[in-house]
């Protein structure tokens, strides 16, 4: 676990450093509905939904220390990633919160519709924005500000 949160806070740190070189300074809230990236939406797909709704199924049953939230990076430790997600995160009550194709309001309406009530991990671990990133949908600002809201 400490291995773990020693990684998490060297991968902020360097995302710190690399938003060094820019005059803006990230706010510590975010108005939610300001911009697409901080307005929770969901998706229409059935698989999404189905997905979704297992997700709150499965929080419902407690035991969840370890969170895991993001697109598909996240949702591959199922897959690509089952072995390394066993071996390391398998006996840590972690749960994987990642569905292929989100953004970060699709994370916040997740959230705000089940996928973190009654539950207090110790520690989660947020990997969304990279599909905020597509062209000219969201400037840098914008998906900073969704993971802060997140």
């Amino acid at each position: 676990m400490r291995n773990l949160k020693l990684a998490v806070v060297i991968i902020f740190t360097i995302v710190l450093m690399g938003c060094q070189g820019t005059k803006q300074t990230a706010p510590t809230q975010v108005q939610l509905g300001s911009h697409s990236a901080v307005t929770p939406k969901d998706r229409p797909k059935q698989e999404w939904q189905d997905r979704h709704n297992a997700f709150v199924e499965r929080v419902k049953k407690g035991n969840v220390d370890l969170l895991f939230i993001g697109d598909s990076i996240t949702h591959g430790w199922e897959s690509k990633g089952k072995d390394v997600w066993q071996k390391y995160y398998g006996n840590r009550d972690a749960v994987n919160l990642g569905i292929g194709g989100d953004s970060t309001q699709h994370v916040l309406w997740r959230l705000d519709h089940g996928e973190i009530s009654g539950i207090s991990p110790k520690l989660a671990i947020v990997m969304i924005g990279t599909n905020n990133s597509n062209g000219d949908y969201c400037t840098s600002q914008q998906i900073a500000d969704g993971i802060i809201a997140i």
